[in-house]
């Protein structure tokens, strides 16, 4: 009979904290991912589909990008962090697949809601599962914040146990589906969670608390301005 040993693994599991960057490191890594984050905000908030623009919206991505990463109260990361703290890992991945995406579009036409084909206008796209999920985590959140809950949710993301459990919830939309990569030449956003709970498995990165990889207040706001524009553009049509 063969007895299979997987203390190794245990230790691994109970060493993964120590993994944390060193706290001289932090700042540098916080000013990083809020000059990524800001870059993808400029160049989504400056019209994605306008090629004559384009230069414009390069330098005012590498202005605010190079603005982050400036150290002091002079940066931009000093204040953004006093208002929204550290990027989730969550919000630092899709920024990063924002950035790469703009990046391989290079000068492509911008394309047409209008379809010749059926002679009318597409019908608005439904909002995300992943958004009205984000949105109800927050405001869940946002509610523990203030003691208004009988159990500490907040308390809960610094349990391994918990950051397990999401990863198997991550994984459930994929083995529903049998599609891990979205169809759009672009990584799903199953993908990236499951990348992001990795990340924080390794790194405990930014705070311990697996809730702060996978969400963060800017974040947040930012899930709301996209349920709101997805409602009103269903509303006008």
């Amino acid at each position: 009979m063969i007895v299979m040993d997987f203390s190794g693994l245990a230790t691994l599991a109970q060493a993964a904290a120590p993994l944390l960057p060193e706290a001289a490191y932090l700042p540098g890594l916080r000013q990083a991912a809020w000059g990524m984050v800001l870059a993808a905000i400029v160049l989504g908030a400056s019209g994605a589909h306008r090629p004559l623009l384009n230069k414009v919206r390069l330098l005012a991505a590498s202005a605010v990008a190079i603005w982050a990463l400036v150290p002091g109260s002079w940066g931009a990361s000093y204040w953004l962090g006093l208002a929204f703290q550290t990027p989730s890992v969550m919000a630092c991945l899709l920024a990063l697949q924002y950035l790469l995406y703009q990046a391989g579009q290079s000068l492509r036409p911008a394309p047409i809601l209008y379809s010749q084909a059926r002679g009318g206008f597409d019908a608005p796209r439904p909002i995300p599962t992943f958004v009205l999920l984000g949105l109800a985590l927050g405001w869940v959140l946002l509610i523990d914040t203030f003691g208004l809950l009988p159990v500490s949710v907040y308390g809960w993301g610094f349990h391994p146990l918990c950051a397990a459990v999401l990863m198997v919830i991550a994984l459930l939309p994929w083995v529903i589906s049998g599609r891990f990569i979205a169809r759009r030449r672009s990584v799903s956003v199953v993908a990236l969670l499951m990348v992001a709970l990795l990340i924080f498995w390794l790194l405990r990165w930014p705070t311990g608390n697996v809730w702060d990889a996978v969400l963060d207040p800017l974040l947040w706001i930012g899930l709301h301005i996209y349920a709101l524009s997805r409602l009103r553009q269903a509303n006008t049509d």
